[in-house]
């Protein structure tokens, strides 16, 4: 059986990673064959840019912006090396990234089933929590649907 997982896998956030490593080794564990899509939209994507700031106080000050950005540039840039090191080494995803429903939903991967979860996918206070993939749209059989 083959099963597609899509979560919040690219954060560079600890709970995010290590929930979706630690579904797929479950899997992987009782003899399926599971993947994780490798869904990167853009409101998670441009977080994780060298030079985005959070802060929006930060951002309206362009000498502070800038002052944060110098500071933190090592230890972003050591963080962002890390976890691209560890979720290429310890998840297997899709052949294709996707960075949109749209783009899933003309060519969704292939699987048996399909399972949607993680505590951020559910959190409507941020965008992942009102995007429509992580409640699998893209797939048209609902009984191939799962959550947690």
């Amino acid at each position: 059986m083959k099963i597609s997982v899509i979560t919040c896998h690219c954060p560079h956030n600890y709970g995010a990673v290590l929930q979706a490593v630690g579904l797929q080794r479950w899997l992987l564990g009782r003899g399926v064959d599971a993947e994780v899509i490798d869904y990167r939209p853009d409101y998670l994507v441009r977080c994780q840019r060298l030079g985005y700031v959070g802060d929006a106080r930060l951002g309206r000050n362009p000498l502070l912006r800038l002052l944060y950005l110098a500071a933190s540039f090592p230890f972003r840039l050591r963080r962002r090396s890390v976890f691209a090191q560890f979720l290429r080494r310890e998840l297997r995803y899709t052949p294709e990234c996707y960075s949109d429903c749209d783009s899933l939903r003309r060519n969704p991967p292939r699987a048996d089933r399909y399972i949607c979860g993680s505590d951020q996918i559910w959190n409507t206070d941020l965008p992942n929590g009102r995007d429509e993939a992580y409640c699998l749209s893209f797939v048209a059989d609902p009984a191939r649907r799962n959550a947690y």
